[in-house]
């Protein structure tokens, strides 16, 4: 069928080969050296398949949601695997996660039923998220730091040593950020949808009262 066809888009074959290589170091997760590569390279993909569906404009709704998903699925395993490792912050870890798939769950709601995808944003939305997705550069190199945060502790499990430290302090602020920016998103797609959802309902109540009016 001719709308398959977006399945095979460039972007959205990237995105199947992240899907791969991430399945591949969860399941080898106690392999430091396997889980790294594989996971690192599969979150430098994320880049690449931005890149790729620009170029070739292949954009879709699908390699959105693909490249979400993906990116949710993958942070949390590696947040599962974190918690396994250092049970003592099991609870923070569930909370990052719960953070995380909320905030990015809401924001991408909110933006296809805009009849936008995640990354874009109108000029009235607030200036960090408009900074978080109007600029490349910025959204890559705060998503790259949080996994390299997150990375650093699963290295530290199996390396304890002071590269490791310096790694985890250079990456921390921006992990940090990123952090941040996961409630700040949050809050702001809620704040959208329950603006929506006003302007939906205030028409139906004045539909229901010209209706009402009609009977008198």
């Amino acid at each position: 069928m001719e709308e398959t066809k977006v399945f095979y888009f460039i972007p959205n074959i990237i995105g199947y080969i992240r899907i791969i290589l991430a399945c591949i170091a969860f399941w080898q997760y106690n392999s430091p050296f396997l889980f790294f590569f594989c996971y690192a390279l599969s979150e430098f993909l994320d880049a690449v398949d931005g890149y790729a569906a620009r170029l070739f404009h292949q954009s879709s709704t699908y390699g959105a949601v693909l490249d979400m998903v993906t990116d949710r699925c993958s942070t949390s395993a590696l947040l599962v695997v974190l918690a396994k490792f250092y049970p003592a912050w099991m609870n923070l870890f569930n909370l990052i996660i719960a953070i995380d798939i909320t905030s990015h769950y809401a924001h991408l709601y909110s933006s296809l039923s805009r009849g936008k995808t995640h990354k874009q944003v109108d000029a009235n939305t607030n200036y960090f998220i408009r900074l978080y997705y109007g600029n490349r550069n910025v959204l890559f190199t705060l998503c790259a730091a949080n996994e390299a945060m997150f990375l650093a502790l699963y290295l530290y499990n199996f390396y304890p040593n002071y590269w490791v430290i310096i790694f985890l302090i250079i990456v921390l602020p921006g992990g940090l950020f990123k952090q941040f920016m996961n409630v700040w998103q949050m809050i702001q797609a809620f704040q959208e949808m329950a603006e929506t959802d006003q302007v939906v309902y205030a028409k139906r109540l004045a539909e229901l009262k010209l209706a009402e009016a009609k009977k008198n």
